[in-house]
């Protein structure tokens, strides 16, 4: 900020004080755009959380004469998620160490709590997905047919798994 001197007084002029007004509504304005897209996509994702836990008691209790993903088809597209999940669960990660050490913002400005929400509601999201396919992979198992085959050691037992 631009000040002079004037004897043993220091004033700050003017067009210093609107410079530096206006650089604090710009940042404020960044505040804010950043707590609304934090909590927008927080909001979207508790969604999405909401929406697999309501799966999950769907499949509580329930037994399964047929396997649910006999092509595995649903457990890759779980692992997929699972793992952009975890890409934007890094992502998030490292905005919310660079807000913690943004030294200019307070704690009253509310941007490493948004950072925090988000972060914590995308690490529900990518645990229930794994815990899904988990699940769905296991319900598959055990409703898959059994072989009457006998096996008497490792390498016939892994020669017959590969063949599928």
């Amino acid at each position: 900020m631009s000040t002079y001197t004037h004897g043993s007084r220091s004033e700050v002029t003017p067009s210093a004080l609107q410079s530096f007004a206006a650089r604090n509504v710009g940042f404020l304005n960044v505040i804010e755009q950043t707590i609304d897209a934090c909590e927008s996509n927080r909001q979207v994702i508790a969604v999405l959380v909401e929406g697999i836990r309501k799966v999950h008691g769907d499949l509580e209790g329930k037994v399964f004469d047929a396997p649910l993903d006999p092509e595995g088809q649903i457990g890759r597209l779980l692992s997929q998620a699972a793992s952009t999940t975890e890409r934007l669960y890094s992502r998030e990660l490292a905005r919310l160490d660079s807000a913690i050490a943004d030294r200019r913002l307070l704690d009253e400005d509310g941007v490493v709590d948004a950072y925090k929400s988000l972060v914590a509601v995308i690490a529900d999201y990518h645990n229930l997905l794994e815990d899904l396919r988990e699940r769905v992979g296991i319900i598959s198992s055990l409703a898959s047919p059994v072989s009457e085959e006998k096996f008497t050691d490792v390498d016939s037992l892994m020669s017959r798994l590969m063949q599928g």
